[in-house]
């Protein structure tokens, strides 16, 4: 063999094809030929790139391609080191390429002439022998650590520190691939940018080349990287969904489903939804008409009957009526504006104003490094059509409003009430019993929704109950059983946020649970002896799971209107009836402004500003966090409660200067008439792309358990008014005050709500605000278990709610007038509901 073999990559092909393809090559090379031959041609030659394989049996063994290395790149030619094929890579221009060969050739000879290499007879052992893989014929696994040297690009050369990170499995398709792993970013500008280290992508997408100045600054970019690997295959945990039945003691095991409109009418009458979650007239009408939950049953005589306490107030109609005591002498700060009224603030606009604030890719477009890269892009709803309106669910996200909606109107958060009252400034109302269609427009969606549990098969469920009952319902400790089954099903949820930039929270949010897709066939009917529509858990838990998607679970975190309610919750008995249960602590209020901007793509994105009511410190947060849901049906109880996993991105940065004007133009004081409730005016400027939306005001007393290892948060929201007192193409002049209008048709101006927490989890996930780029997290979700802290998260939930009985019993949502949803008992009438139902629409 030929002691120096350098060949163009065409000229290699050529050959071996005419060797073994003669008849096609020859007509391929003619009718190559054909096509560049011409006025043109000789320039066609001239001009180009062209690489060169230059390999050598023993002359670049590490010590001789040290020196060919050296001298070729005083030559100022592209050159890199083939490690899997043992040769080198030389780019050149083709006009230019006879006097690369020549001169790689003298540098051969002079390494040669040197006599510092071994002679190929003497050391013929070191010999290469040609192989689809050369590098597994290396003599050592140091020799190809030093060739591994000389692969690296010339940018990373200059650095005195070099690495290189290499995807496992040696092919893209063996795994994700870089653009997969770091969510479609720009590996090396991506590493670069966030790291101490300047980092280069190879031609086969599968390697990252390194070059720092120490080899510390290598480590921790390499580590990182480690990480997002490790994190990339558990991303699948985040943002499901999972439906778990807590029963207590049942004695039968059994359980059913049980339309809401079929149960005594206080449950009905006590159902208050979320204006800004949900479309009022369409959302109780879907609930009143569909809606079912589950409930459990017991043996009396030959029939099986719900196992559920029959409603009764927990507190007077006298008592209801008082105020929430946390804050019954509480009065916000008042402030006055410390920026220049409008007239003087945009004098001059022109020349000073900033430019908007855009959002930064990386927010639009979901990307590893701020770790929204945890979950894809996948929506689980579609837009409303002209013959179906899209009802939001707890996990959908709000609505738009009409674009040319009258300016006096109020414009409740992300979505409009249904019912919109207009009101003047000192809080007289002025019902208008305005109905409006709206086009529904899903979330931004960053989350997929899909069975968490990989490790329980997931089964369909049958018309009849089955006749297998499962480990869970003859244990006989189902309230165990059920409690086991989340504590398992947290720590794989919370694991892929190790990695989170920004916000992370656990809470078991408390508040009820329906599902409206559910056929008649699978819903309970009361009074029958046969109750052949009754399950077991475990096979109730995996039909929910199978056949009822997340878009049909309604979910309302409303826990009563009533002050009194609130109260009777705060100041639950402990255990034995001795002290209580939950202990006043802190406390906090706050103004929440819900504010929506098009980003660098043209989509919608929604922030809310939060503005504390007594020192005006300000926080901004995206207004639709990603989710993981475990939803717990206390099918003996009046509430239910979620386990809800929310992780919210880091935007402080991107709408800071927007917060700021706002805060400063901000001016607080109180509606005539003694009431403590604030009134507020502010500014701010058209030029920021941003529009205020709605405001809201958030009273939060907080509780601590008596054992001191939890916290129950009670919210008092206000919903407020908002009118546009001076607006043009410059800037918006605004004031909001609460809405003191009375309920009407299911709409409520103000609620309470309720949920609990973790005080070891919660100071854990404090990290998360501070990490940087794929750094991990110290915390682990197993230690949560394992310390107790679920458990106790868990039970504490559990002991409020079986406490909670009879909480809204003198709320009325006036909605007696609603169609309810009734079970069929002639073929007619099952034939009448089949026709008015979509086909295969019902589980």
């Amino acid at each position: 063999m030929d002691d120096h073999d350098f060949r163009p990559r065409q000229k290699v092909v050529n050959s071996a094809m005419v060797k073994y393809y003669p008849e096609w090559t020859n007509e391929s090379t003619t009718s190559e030929y054909r096509a560049v031959t011409g006025p043109g041609y000789d320039s066609f030659e001239s001009f180009g790139d062209v690489e060169f394989l230059v390999g050598c049996n023993w002359i670049l063994r590490p010590a001789g391609l040290r020196q060919f290395f050296e001298q070729y790149l005083k030559e100022d030619q592209e050159i890199t080191w083939d490690v899997a094929n043992a040769c080198f890579r030389i780019h050149c221009q083709r006009d230019n390429q006879a006097e690369i060969m020549t001169r790689i050739s003298m540098i051969m000879d002079d390494i040669l002439k040197g006599g510092e290499l071994p002679s190929p007879v003497d050391d013929a052992e070191n010999e290469m022998v040609r192989h689809p893989s050369q590098s597994a014929s290396l003599s050592a696994a140091q020799e190809l650590r030093d060739y591994q040297e000389f692969s690296f690009p010339k940018e990373i050369l200059l650095f005195p520190v070099r690495s290189t990170w290499k995807l496992p499995g040696g092919r893209a398709e063996d795994g994700p691939s870089l653009y997969q792993l770091l969510a479609g970013n720009d590996p090396a500008k991506l590493m670069t940018d966030r790291t101490k280290s300047t980092v280069i992508q190879s031609g086969d997408g599968l390697t990252l080349y390194f070059g720092a100045h120490s080899v510390d600054e290598i480590s921790k970019a390499k580590q990182k990287m480690d990480n997002i690997l490790r994190y990339h295959g558990m991303r699948y945990r985040y943002g499901m969904t999972q439906n778990v039945i807590y029963t207590e003691d049942n004695s039968s095991g059994l359980v059913e489903l049980r339309y809401l409109a079929q149960t005594h009418l206080v449950h009905v009458r006590s159902i208050i939804l979320d204006p800004t979650r949900f479309q009022l007239q369409q959302a109780y009408g879907k609930i009143f008409e569909k809606g079912c939950f589950v409930r459990s049953l017991r043996v009396q005589g030959e029939f099986l009957v719900p196992d559920a306490m029959q409603p009764s107030p927990v507190i007077s109609r006298e008592l209801v009526e008082r105020s929430f005591e946390y804050f019954k002498d509480h009065r916000v700060t008042e402030k006055r504006q410390t920026w220049l009224d409008l007239a003087q603030a945009t004098d001059n606009l022109i020349d000073t104003i900033v430019e908007p604030v855009q959002q930064p890719d990386h927010q639009t477009s979901p990307g590893v490094y701020e770790w929204t890269d945890l979950v894809s892009q996948f929506g689980s709803m579609s837009l409303a059509t002209s013959s179906e309106v899209s009802v939001p669910t707890p996990v959908t996200g709000a609505t738009e409003p009409q674009e040319k909606a009258s300016e006096d109107e109020q414009v409740d958060l992300l979505t409009s009430s249904p019912l919109k009252n207009k009101q003047n400034v000192d809080g007289v109302l002025i019902p208008t019993r305005t109905y409006r269609q709206q086009e529904q427009i899903p979330r931004q969606p960053v989350a997929i929704r899909q069975d968490l549990s990989t490790d329980r098969p997931r089964r369909d469920a049958t018309l009849s109950r089955s006749k297998t009952k499962s480990p869970q319902a003859t244990t006989g400790d189902v309230v165990v059983a059920a409690r086991d089954r989340i504590i398992d099903s947290i720590p794989k949820m919370l694991e892929p946020l190790r990695l989170y930039q920004g916000s992370v929270i656990l809470k078991a949010e408390i508040g009820r649970i329906w599902f409206t897709n559910v056929n008649w066939q699978h819903i309970g009917i009361p009074g029958l002896k046969q109750h052949s529509r009754a399950r077991d858990v475990a096979s109730m838990e995996a039909a929910l799971e199978s056949h009822c998607s997340a878009r049909d679970l309604y979910f309302n975190n409303i826990v009563t209107t009533q002050g009194g309610d609130a109260n009777h919750i705060a100041n639950l008995p402990g255990p034995g009836g001795n002290g209580r249960m939950w202990v006043p602590g802190s406390g906090r209020t706050f103004y929440e402004f819900w504010c929506t901007t098009k980003n660098l793509s043209g989509s919608k994105t929604y922030f809310v500003l939060e503005i504390d009511a007594i020192d005006f410190t300000h926080e901004i947060r995206k207004a639709d966090p990603g989710e993981t849901n475990i939803y717990v049906h206390c099918a003996k109880r009046d509430f239910d409660f979620r386990v809800v996993i929310e992780a919210t991105p880091a935007i402080k940065e991107s709408y800071e200067p927007f917060a700021q004007e706002v805060v400063a133009s901000l001016q607080v004081g109180h509606l005539s008439g003694g009431n403590d409730l604030p009134k507020l005016s502010l500014m701010y400027f058209r030029q920021w792309g941003i529009e205020i939306k709605s405001v809201r005001f958030r009273q939060v007393a907080i509780y601590e358990h008596h054992e001191g290892t939890t916290k129950l948060h009670i919210t008092h929201v206000h919903c407020m008014k908002k009118t546009t007192v001076q607006k043009d193409d410059i800037a918006c002049l605004i004031h909001a005050y609460p809405d003191l209008g009375n309920p009407d048709d299911g709409y409520f101006p103000n609620w309470f709500e309720a949920y609990v927490t973790s005080n070891e989890i919660v100071d854990a996930f404090t990290e998360n605000n501070e990490l940087e780029f794929a750094q991990e997290a110290s915390w682990a979700p197993d230690k949560f278990k394992d310390s107790g802290a679920l458990n106790d998260l868990l039970d504490h939930t559990t002991s409020t709610l079986k406490q909670m009985d009879g909480v809204g019993y003198w709320v009325s949502n006036g909605q007696d007038d609603m169609r309810y949803g009734r079970p069929p008992h002639t073929k007619q009438q099952a034939s009448q509901q089949r026709e008015a139902s979509e086909p295969g629409r019902y589980w």
